[in-house]
């Protein structure tokens, strides 16, 4: 997973996802950087947590 972030990983900063190698991503293509129910700096993103599909099926 490639993560842009043009403001870096401060608190309400978003990041675009991309997978490497062309594989595509499943899932939101940004999360959020914000705080948890205990304060702590944490990234959000709405629905399921985004993963990139690879193919691993051997030749």
């Amino acid at each position: 997973m490639v993560y842009t972030c043009p403001s870096l990983y401060t608190v309400g900063s978003t990041c675009a996802l991309s997978c490497k190698n062309g594989y595509p991503r499943a899932g939101t293509d940004t999360i959020q950087c914000d705080f948890d129910l205990n304060g702590d700096p944490n990234w959000k993103w709405a629905g399921f947590k985004p993963f990139c599909q690879g193919d691993f099926a051997t030749k």
